[in-house]
């Protein structure tokens, strides 16, 4: 009787073993499939991620490079400088060599403004249209009536003077077409307009 109740009591304790064996596979088997698909997933999500970050780096490399090439060409504006008044060398050189004798010794303000009351003229028409028949016109300059200007020197102070108007157009208003040094001149219809170191700038309005 005790082994016939030991026999029904360890039939007992294997069938419990074994669905408790059977139910740990099943468990274990849904916690494979689980991890399964979720590794899957987090590996789409890191693919999408890497896809996203590429998209964000072309793009971004894009935008730099359209910014540069924005730059470069703001740089390049900027640097070509588009002349108010257009000379050629030869003219240039002349001018220079009329600034020196003119006013070789005075400010720089003083040796803009001379350079601007040629320009007035030229502008004007009165002495000709051209800069070579403005500075030759007779009676108007003196370094021109004593032959001064084949003797003289120019310095970068006089071609920078010269730079400065070809660039920003006269720093004197269009009336004012004379100048001479120690006073204004007194003839009759002329207005003082100002002075500058040692000369005196006017003309007839």
């Amino acid at each position: 009787m005790k082994k016939d109740k030991c026999i029904s009591v360890n039939k007992s304790m294997y069938y419990q073993n074994t669905i408790a064996s059977f139910v740990g596979i099943i468990i274990c088997f849904i916690c494979i499939i689980y991890f399964m698909f979720e590794i899957k997933a987090r590996n789409e999500t890191i693919d999408y991620l890497f896809e996203k970050y590429y998209e964000c780096y072309n793009l971004n490399q894009t935008l730099m490079a359209d910014m540069g090439d924005t730059i470069e060409e703001n740089i390049e504006n900027e640097t070509t400088i588009k002349n108010v008044y257009s000379i050629n060398d030869n003219e240039r050189e002349l001018l220079a060599k009329l600034l020196y004798c003119e006013g070789g010794i005075e400010s720089e303000e003083c040796q803009r403004a001379i350079v601007s009351v040629i320009f007035n003229r030229l502008e004007s028409g009165k002495w000709g249209n051209t800069l070579n028949s403005v500075i030759y016109a007779q009676g108007q300059f003196e370094p021109v009536s004593k032959g001064l200007l084949s003797k003289a020197k120019p310095k970068q102070k006089q071609y920078d003077a010269i730079d400065y108007v070809l660039q920003n157009g006269s720093t004197l208003p269009s009336w004012v077409m004379y100048f001479r040094a120690g006073h204004h001149f007194s003839w009759k219809g002329y207005t003082p307009y100002c002075q500058l170191s040692t000369t005196y700038f006017g003309g007839t309005k």
